[in-house]
């Protein structure tokens, strides 16, 4: 074999050596404004960031004369009206990936903001009142291996109490607000994903606020739950259902219930979902946290992007 022929079989060899059987991806880069959605938020829970408008029948101010969160009040209509009364809450909000701080095979992690008010109102007063708001705000890390996904996030919780309802009815104000960290880890199953976790509160005003008793804590939360999404038909029409359970020492552990089924329109982008919702156990408003409030009725969701529904 001459000189020349051997150089070009080495570098033959060397070439097959070190060069992959497969090409290699890219690394991926951090980037802003992230179109991946690592995390969606749990369907059923009643205080997600959204675009929403709901209707709800409630018997939560039928024990205006009992509540355990603040002293009696009272209102003019009578007691067999309250036992079943029609109300709406309106809830403005939403989630913003900001950045997606790395990237791996088969996932994620980004860091956003996330925000909403929750204001509801009592549709049969004659000036429809404002009963109570709740303000969440939050900042989100949301992370996805293969069908695992998470979320951790920094959070922050006040309620307050509508000037009607002070005003007309002697109702006072309890100091809700809470400053806190969540954590929820999910598991895809098919259609279906199942969740649970926990949240630690490291600042919360309720304790040691009259007339609640001396030994109230309000530290600790757990939830967990279910949703899923079925396209049984080949349109932009789908089937989505959710149930989602917490509990939290505030209340003695007592379980909040909320489940949701329904329908979803999605082109694009766009989405709109209209869906049954049933409540049970303690309110899921702050002002009553300790109001046991049956309630059911629909929800209408609007999304005008992606986030929109996560």
């Amino acid at each position: 074999m001459s000189k020349k022929r051997r150089s070009a079989y080495w570098i033959a060899m060397w070439t097959l050596i070190v060069t992959p059987t497969s090409p290699r991806p890219a690394a991926a880069q951090d980037q802003w404004f992230p179109s991946e959605i690592y995390f969606t938020r749990p369907q059923a829970a009643p205080r997600e960031p959204t675009f929403a408008l709901r209707g709800l029948w409630t018997d939560l101010l039928e024990v205006r004369g009992t509540p355990r969160e603040r002293a009696p009040f009272d209102l003019q209509e009578p007691a067999e009206e309250l036992r079943r009364e029609a109300q709406g809450e309106v809830v403005l909000g939403g989630n913003v990936r900001l950045w997606r701080a790395a990237s791996w095979r088969g996932g994620g992690m980004t860091v956003g903001l996330s925000s909403a008010v929750f204001g509801r109102f009592r549709l049969e007063a004659s000036s429809n009142d404002l009963m109570a708001t709740d303000w969440v705000v939050a900042m989100p890390f949301e992370a996805r291996r293969g069908a695992w996904s998470g979320r951790f996030q920094i959070m922050h919780w006040s309620a307050h109490l509508g000037d009607e309802l002070i005003q007309k009815a002697g109702a006072e104000r309890a100091d809700f607000t809470h400053n806190g960290l969540s954590l929820l880890l999910a598991r895809d199953l098919g259609s279906v994903r199942v969740y649970g976790g926990a949240s630690r509160l490291s600042r919360a005003t309720l304790e040691g606020d009259d007339p609640l008793p001396a030994d109230f804590t309000d530290r600790a939360t757990v939830q967990f739950g279910a949703d899923g999404v079925w396209s049984p038909w080949k349109s932009l029409l789908q089937l989505e259902a959710g149930i989602d359970y917490q509990a939290t020492d505030r209340t003695d552990w007592t379980g909040q219930w909320s489940l949701i089924g329904g329908i979803r329109v999605q082109d694009g982008n766009r989405a709109v979902q209209l869906r049954g919702m049933l409540l049970d156990g303690p309110s899921t408003l702050g002002q009553f946290f300790w109001t046991e409030e049956r309630a059911w009725g629909f929800e209408l969701v609007i999304a005008l992007s992606p986030s929109g529904l996560a």
